[in-house]
C-alpha cells in the first residue's frame, strides 16, 4: 500500500509539474455562468505563466498584452475573442482549429499547428510563415490600420512600420520620430510626414509623391529611386542624404539645405523649386 501510495503522489505531482496552474483553475473557471466573472477568472490564469492551457472557454474575451510565448493551448473555445498585441511565438495550438478569431499586432513566430479558419488578422507580419499560410488557406481576412485617434502615435506609427506595413497613402506621419526606420518601397503618396525626424531612414523606392514634407529631417537617409514627384519639401533638412535616381519632378524645396547630398542620375531637376536653397553645396545636381 505504501508503494502504491507513494506511486499515485509521484504521479500527481508528475501531472502538476506538465499542467501548471491552468489545470486547477480552468474547470472552475467554465463553469462560471456570468461571463464577467468567466473572463476575470481566464484572464489570472493567461496571466499566470501557466504552460498549458487547458480547455480554456474564452468566448468573446478581449485579451490584451500577454506573452503566450512557448505556451500550449489543448482544447476549449475562442470563437469571437480578440487577441491584441499579444506574443504567440513558438505557441502550440493542440486543437481542431482557430476560427472567427480576431488578431491585432500579434507575433506567431515558430506558433505550431497554426490552422486558423474565417480569422481576422491586422497589422501582423505579412513575411512571417505561418501568416504566408494563413493567407493561403482557411479564409481569413486581413487589413491593415493606422493611428488615428491613439494616444501615442509615435509607438503605434513605429509598431506598424516595423510590422512591414506598404500602404500608407493620405497617412497623418507629422512630428514622428522614424529615425534609422526601413521604409523602402512605401507607398506614401499625399502622406504628410512634415516636422517629422526621418534622419538615416531607409526610402529607397519610396513613393513620396504629392507628400508633405516641409521642415521634415531627412538627414542620410536614402531616398536612392525615390518618387518626389511633386512634393513639398520647404526648408527640409537634406544634408548628405542620397537621392541618386530619384525622381524630383516639380518638387518643392524651396529653402531646403542640402549639404553634401548626393543627386546622381536624379530626374526632373529642371523643373524643381530650389529657390533660397544651397543647391551650390550638393553633389551631381543638374540644373
Amino acid at each position: 500500500m505504501k508503494k502504491s501510495f507513494n506511486l499515485k503522489s509521484r504521479l500527481l505531482v508528475f501531472v502538476f509539474c506538465c499542467l501548471g496552474s491552468s489545470s486547477l483553475f480552468s474547470q472552475g473557471c467554465n463553469e462560471e455562468k456570468d461571463d464577467n466573472v468567466r473572463y476575470e477568472c481566464w484572464e489570472k490564469v493567461l496571466r499566470s505563466r501557466a504552460v498549458i492551457i487547458t480547455n480554456a472557454d474564452l468566448r468573446g474575451m478581449v485579451i490584451q498584452d500577454i506573452d503566450f510565448s512557448n505556451r500550449t493551448f489543448v482544447g476549449g473555445n475562442v470563437d469571437g475573442t480578440r487577441f491584441i498585441n499579444c506574443n504567440f511565438e513558438g505557441v502550440r495550438f493542440m486543437k481542431k482549429g482557430l476560427r472567427n478569431v480576431y488578431f491585432e499586432n500579434c507575433n506567431f513566430k515558430g506558433a505550431a499547428y497554426f490552422s486558423p479558419e474565417n480569422c481576422e488578422f491586422v497589422n501582423v507580419d505579412l513575411k512571417e510563415y505561418n501568416v504566408i499560410q494563413a493567407k493561403k488557406n482557411g479564409n481569413n481576412k486581413f487589413t491593415e490600420k493606422d493611428c488615428e485617434g491613439e494616444v501615442n502615435k509615435q509607438d503605434c506609427w513605429e509598431r506598424i512600420i516595423k510590422l512591414g506595413q506598404k500602404n500608407m497613402q493620405g497617412k497623418d506621419l507629422t512630428h514622428l520620430d522614424l529615425q534609422g526606420l526601413d521604409l523602402s518601397n512605401v507607398d506614401l503618396r499625399n502622406a504628410d510626414l512634415s516636422y517629422s525626424n526621418l534622419s538615416s531612414t531607409n526610402l529607397k523606392n519610396a513613393n513620396l509623391t504629392n507628400a508633405k514634407l516641409d521642415h521634415t529631417y531627412f538627414e542620410k537617409a536614402d531616398l536612392t529611386n525615390a518618387k518626389m514627384i511633386s512634393c513639398q519639401a520647404s526648408g527640409s533638412f537634406f544634408n548628405s542624404a542620397n537621392l541618386k535616381n530619384a525622381d524630383i519632378n516639380k518638387a518643392n524645396f524651396e529653402l531646403a539645405d542640402f549639404k553634401n547630398t548626393d543627386f546622381l542620375d536624379a530626374k526632373g531637376a529642371k523643373t524643381a523649386n530650389f529657390d533660397h536653397s544651397n543647391i551650390h553645396e550638393a553633389k551631381n545636381l543638374t540644373h
